[in-house]
């Protein structure tokens, strides 16, 4: 499985028993939909590779550990393979607050009865009822809590629960445990791991950040609105910001979720605008919020000089719009009577339309004026119908927003 193969999986639960990742083939649990926890099924494009190798640690019901920074997919893959098998799937965010009650199980006042009732942590929990179960952040957890872990990681994978009376816990058929974490060199709070428990994980995958092509399409999976260019200027942003990281010039990271966040932003506002709300803003020394700032200025500049138009050139083609317009409804008017006529210069018009809107786009995406572009595409809908207009330019119609 060196071979990398990528490409979008297919987000649809099959209708036959089993499903197949890669050369991997996984049961589809017959139970999915009555099944609690079953996350919902989304498309997820990334590494074919990756959730080839998750699946054959299912398969074969091994732990399996995922190493790599934050917004690489480590949790989404299991997830997502999950939702694909109808799985129950639990997941628990580990840090160093995090107690082994919330793991293993606690005693509380039983409203029913005198006296106290025990209640299953999330470990037990997805023991025996056979959830799929994911550590985050593994690394940042208490000692205390990897001891638990080790023997659920074990051969037998059994849990004893002393504070249960020495309840010993052994694992649905269906149970299966994931963890996740950071570079722990890189990340507040984290530590290297227990050689001991690290060992006990027959597969450990390094994740990393998707190649651009690939980056590009999942922004877009995310954020539809966004084109092939916009997505592009935010990879570049991300690929700069990933290198000063990997020669120790920045301490802070661009990862995809930025991305994904900068670009659902930027269907609402200029570019940016949301570059500093979903990613400028989270940098917190100086140093690197200066670093992060240059990137963005010298890569926003870039993409602006190339792809948005400039004040005098929205004029430019609001002249020449109008012009043609003019000729246009004098021919129109003239071929009333004409049926294949008038349709033709009906057409040309809806073209001119299409090209307004496309300057409409990219002046607002700028922060630009779009008075004028908008009055001109009033005039049009006066000429023609709107339906005529929101049938030829793919429903999208600025005629009735308000000015800018």
């Amino acid at each position: 499985m060196d071979n990398k193969k990528t490409g979008t999986v297919k987000a649809t639960v099959p209708n036959v028993p089993s499903i197949k990742i890669g050369k991997i083939t996984l049961p589809v649990n017959p139970q999915a939909s009555t099944a609690p926890f079953v996350p919902q099924v989304k498309p997820l494009v990334n590494s074919i590779s990756e959730l080839e190798t998750i699946a054959l640690g299912i398969r074969e019901n091994l732990p399996v550990l995922l190493i790599g920074d934050t917004g690489t997919g480590k949790t989404s893959f299991v997830r997502h393979l999950a939702s694909l098998t109808g799985n129950s799937f639990r997941r628990l965010n580990l840090n160093g607050s995090t107690t082994v009650e919330e793991l293993n199980g606690h005693y509380t006042a039983d409203d029913k009865a005198v006296g106290l009732r025990w209640i299953d942590g999330i470990l037990p929990e997805a023991m025996k009822n056979g959830y799929w179960l994911c550590l985050d952040e593994l690394n940042a957890s208490l000692p205390e809590i990897l001891f638990v872990l080790q023997s659920v990681l074990d051969d037998d994978k059994f849990l004893v629960l002393p504070e249960h009376e020495n309840e010993v816990v052994k694992p649905h058929p269906n149970f299966r445990i994931f963890a996740t974490m950071n570079p722990s060199l890189e990340y507040a709070g984290t530590k290297d791991l227990n050689k001991a428990l690290l060992s006990r994980f027959p597969i450990v995958i390094q994740t990393e950040y998707a190649d651009p092509a690939r980056e590009i399409e999942i922004i877009k999976t995310h954020a539809p609105k966004i084109d092939d260019k916009q997505a592009g200027l935010m990879v570049r942003v991300a690929e700069e910001i990933r290198k000063g990281k990997a020669n120790n010039s920045l301490s802070f990271i661009c990862s995809t979720r930025e991305l994904i966040n900068w670009a659902k932003l930027t269907e609402f506002m200029p570019v940016k605008q949301s570059a500093e709300l979903a990613l400028l803003n989270k940098v917190e020394l100086p140093t690197d919020k200066k670093t992060v700032e240059d990137i963005l200025k010298l890569q926003v500049g870039k993409w602006e000089k190339k792809e948005l138009m400039t004040i005098s050139d929205i004029e430019k083609q609001v002249e020449q719009s109008q012009a043609e317009m003019q000729s246009l409804k004098e021919q129109l008017k003239q071929a009333q009577s004409n049926k294949l006529e008038h349709l033709k210069f009906q057409q040309l018009i809806i073209s001119i339309y299409k090209d307004l809107k496309t300057s409409y786009d990219k002046a607002k995406s700028a922060g630009k004026s779009t008075t004028k572009i908008k009055k001109l595409m009033d005039e049009i809908s006066k000429t023609i119908s709107t339906q005529a207009i929101d049938e030829e330019a793919d429903d999208d119609n600025y005629i009735n927003e308000d000015e800018d």
